[in-house]
């Protein structure tokens, strides 16, 4: 069941809710399930880079040796001239 139809669902057997509180409602839920996907997203790509350095802690032999890693800087956009 999607929110919407939740929330629809939610304000028929209340009655009491206007259609503007509901659209306000259905605004506050895609939003939150927007953050809940986002925070997952966060969360996968935290995994990625702790697999990543896992593996590099793997390769790196002898435990002398500087973890073999490679970090790329972020490209930044060339200066606007006025």
């Amino acid at each position: 069941m999607s929110i919407k139809d939740s929330l629809e669902k939610s304000q028929s057997l209340a009655g009491s809710i206007t259609s503007n509180e509901a659209k306000v409602e259905i605004e506050k839920l895609e939003k939150l399930e927007k953050l809940e996907k986002l925070e997952k997203l966060e969360k996968s790509e935290s995994k990625a880079e702790e697999a990543a350095l896992d593996e590099a802690l793997r390769e790196t032999f002898p435990a002398s040796d500087p973890v073999a890693i490679s970090i790329t800087p972020e490209e930044k956009p060339p200066a606007l001239v006025h």
